[in-house]
């Protein structure tokens, strides 16, 4: 979602930071996939993939790639201070869980959901994504959080956009 964003809605996006919140394993896997695939790479040109990672995997100015386990709140909270500043005023955050809180029990979920009103208060957006029955399958961002939006009108935007799912074949 982020690097179609950034590659279609530029001008949308001057001022946003896509940070994109995975577990461990599939958040490598991801960043070697954008590393190794030349239109992902020109829609980050600056990205630098961080050798030994420990939170931060993928740094860029319009991209970071955090390996975290949403339901570790203090390792979650400690990771995104490394990218972004809670105190910051010019901060707004529109949060997408993309499947990601589907799968937890619902106390975590509750408890997720909760932690991003406190840390920095923004809007909550859960999507679940219908997998196509051809054999197109899509990378699912689990946990991306989109900053820097200026106004409201981008929510309606996102909600639309967001809404488009591709066309099964």
């Amino acid at each position: 979602m982020p690097f179609k964003f950034l590659a279609q809605e530029k001008e949308l996006c001057q001022t946003a930071t896509f940070i994109d919140v995975d577990y461990r394993q599939l958040m490598l896997k991801k960043c070697e996939v954008v590393a190794n695939t030349e239109k992902l790479r020109d829609v980050v040109p600056d990205m630098e993939l961080l050798k030994d990672p420990k939170e931060v995997v993928l740094k860029s100015e319009k991209y970071v790639a955090l390996a975290c386990d949403l339901q570790r709140i203090q390792d979650l909270e400690r990771a995104m201070r490394q990218v972004v500043n809670p105190q910051d005023e010019d901060v707004s955050v529109l949060y997408i869980a993309e499947v990601s809180i589907t799968y937890m029990d619902a106390a975590a979920a509750d408890t997720l959901i909760k932690w991003t009103s406190s840390f920095i208060p923004g809007s909550f957006y859960n999507s679940s994504v219908k997998i196509p029955t051809h054999t197109y399958r899509p990378i699912l961002l689990i946990g991306t959080v989109f900053t820097g939006w200026a106004g409201s009108s981008i929510r309606q935007h996102n909600a639309q956009a967001l809404c488009q799912a591709p066309e099964s074949t």
